[in-house]
């Protein structure tokens, strides 16, 4: 929507040639999407961020399926420094997986305009910027797949899944702390 449009884009669709202009503030975002690209453009991104709400059950599944499968190969109660392993690893699957629907989303709501990148290699073609419209979800999928090859849906995701897999370590470490305090209450 309208506040998804102001994180994303710092600047309004410009004729071409023009310089780009920073919103100053959110009325400004919005009244410049609903002038420059209609209402429906407050929308863009909404499917694929309905996609994202998967990225939650994906993580707690990994999580759960890697404690159990640990749990059975080692032969234990599983430690924290296990606990904060798999979840990292949980959150890396879950953000690898969600990825491509995240590329979408973000693509759809920024600024029309995106460099052009060698397929094969990944490597910037020019610093000149090309005109990009998306007219959907699935127009996105097929302009990216089609100008980026299947790395334009995981462009950023290592380094992305990185950042991400401390704070869902130390959360799963947390969280098995807090279930294993409840269940001592519970006896």
């Amino acid at each position: 929507g309208g506040r998804a449009a102001l994180a994303t884009s710092s600047a309004s669709v410009p004729a071409a040639g023009a310089a780009l202009r920073p919103y100053r503030n959110f009325g400004d975002a919005v009244s410049t999407i609903v002038r420059e690209e209609g209402v429906m453009a407050l929308y863009k991104g909404t499917v694929p961020a309905l996609l994202l709400c998967s990225h939650g059950a994906v993580q707690f599944m990994s999580y759960e399926w890697l404690k159990s499968e640990s749990q059975e190969l080692l032969g234990r109660s599983l430690s924290s420094t296990d606990y904060f392993a798999i979840g990292a690893v949980a959150k890396i699957i879950a953000s690898v997986t969600t990825y491509p629907a995240q590329v979408i989303k973000t693509r759809l709501q920024q600024r029309e305009q995106a460099p052009s990148f060698n397929v094969s290699t990944g490597e910037l073609k020019s610093k000149e910027y090309q005109w990009i419209r998306y007219r959907g979800t699935i127009d996105c999928a097929i302009k990216i797949y089609h100008h980026e090859g299947p790395y334009g849906f995981f462009k950023g995701c290592a380094p992305n899944a990185l950042r991400v897999a401390p704070g869902a370590a130390i959360f799963f470490v947390i969280y098995e702390g807090l279930s294993d305090g409840i269940r001592s209450l519970e006896r």
